[in-house]
């Protein structure tokens, strides 16, 4: 049987993600946000525990009771079919937006592409090619995700919630050289504009 929470670097190395800053605090928006990420086609979740097998644990769905946990875990299909961990959390700033991420832990990433020591300087370049494999396919994610839920900006890249602010496009604009990768509602539709760095 394959391991794909309990594999002994699974959840270690922090996380590269989808960071969807959904505005100000609302259950409602929070609980519906969680229910289409994971409705999402290449994603099989929830559940509770990240130290227990999903095979062998209680497959949970998306309700108000979601919102007492930070995270919950399942299983992702990446767009080389290799299945490995991943995981939501939530953010809520005390004078801020919520923010929901899903994210794909880099113990996990590392046994399907060559993450090495990124994010650190030297290793950004060399992770050029399995990111663009990556961002693509978060961004699908993301624009799926705003088919059943507005939300202000998604960003893509590592930990990236909180780097950016939608209000800050709003007086600048999408910035001609940028990290991480952007994706901008406006109106019905959402533009991806892929990383530049």
């Amino acid at each position: 049987m394959a391991q794909y929470f309990t594999e002994a670097n699974t959840w270690f190395g922090g996380f590269y993600e989808l960071a969807l800053e959904l505005g100000s605090r609302s259950d409602e928006r929070l609980i519906a946000a969680l229910a289409a990420v994971w409705s999402d086609p290449d994603l099989d979740g929830v559940y509770l525990s990240d130290d227990i097998e999903p095979d062998q644990q209680q497959r949970l769905t998306i309700s108000a009771e979601s919102l007492r946990t930070d995270h919950l875990y399942g299983l992702a299909r990446l767009p080389n079919g290799v299945t490995i961990a991943c995981g939501t959390c939530i953010i809520r700033e005390e004078d801020g937006p919520d923010w929901l991420d899903f994210y794909l832990p880099l113990g996990a990433l590392g046994t399907v592409f060559p993450v090495g020591e990124y994010p650190l300087e030297s290793a950004v370049s060399t992770s050029r090619q399995w990111r663009e494999a990556l961002d693509p396919w978060l961004a699908t994610i993301g624009i799926r995700v705003y088919d059943r839920v507005a939300y202000r900006l998604g960003l893509i890249g590592f930990e990236v919630s909180g780097e950016m602010y939608a209000a800050d496009l709003l007086d600048t604009g999408v910035p001609a050289g940028h990290y991480p990768g952007l994706l901008w509602p406006t109106g019905e539709t959402v533009t991806y504009y892929p990383c530049t760095e």
